[in-house]
């Protein structure tokens, strides 16, 4: 498969939410700009994030290799059916898990790291997996959701944007390189999470130059 579509384009800027000394941890303060909110019509994406996103915790998030956020579409019916008493209700659609693009006929399984994909105007670089944090439980009430997506390998990928320039929602994602075909983003979170004494397999990711030098951290450390 080389070809997808856009299915939905996400934004959202820092906020704060929750309450002061509030009993539940669940409604404690917090900041953050996971609350993702459909976009219509063309927007721009720019080489550290599309126009109208943002994050709060700069360290962890956004810059270059993290500009954009791609999650699969197809995990959505999943998640409804396996969460659906712990949402309460709560409207589960595109953009549920912090992500900028919803994306269908790509997942963990058919994206490859250093993939270049073109959407519309722009050109985008799959640059590591995502790793949920906190957030995602937060955001949803559902303690402890990060680790079932993990456990689910249901989890995203960031890209970075190498052509700068306009896209929109129902536009085609067309694959216009693949220099990795046999490290999918599935093998990654495998060799990461799973298959950690493999050396010659992490010696090639801690000195891949298309994966994001944070993701090479742990994959240097074994090597040594």
């Amino acid at each position: 498969m080389t070809n997808g579509i856009v299915e939905q384009i996400s934004v959202g800027l820092p906020q704060t939410y929750g309450q002061e000394n509030a009993a539940d941890p669940m409604d404690q303060v917090w900041t953050s700009a996971f609350y993702k909110y459909e976009v219509k019509g063309p927007v721009t994406a720019t080489q550290t994030l599309i126009e109208g996103d943002g994050q709060f915790n700069l360290k962890n998030h956004g810059g270059i290799d993290k500009a954009i956020l791609v999650y699969a579409a197809s995990h959505y019916d999943y998640w409804r059916t396996s969460l659906k008493e712990q949402l309460n209700g709560q409207d589960f659609q595109y953009g549920a898990f912090g992500e900028n693009l919803t994306v269908s006929h790509f997942d963990e399984e058919n994206v490859c790291l250093g993939d270049e994909y073109q959407i519309g105007e722009v050109v985008i670089q799959v640059s590591q997996p995502r790793h949920p944090c906190w957030k995602l439980a937060r955001r949803w009430r559902i303690p402890n959701l990060e680790k079932t997506a993990l456990e689910q390998r249901k989890l995203g990928w960031y890209a970075r944007v190498l052509k700068t320039g306009v896209m929109e929602a129902g536009q085609a994602i067309e694959l216009i390189n693949r220099p990795l075909p046999e490290w999918t983003i599935q093998k990654l979170n495998h060799m990461l999470y799973t298959e950690i004494d493999n050396l010659a397999a992490n010696q090639f990711i801690a000195e891949c130059p298309v994966l994001a030098e944070s993701w090479k951290k742990p994959f240097l450390e074994r090597v040594k």
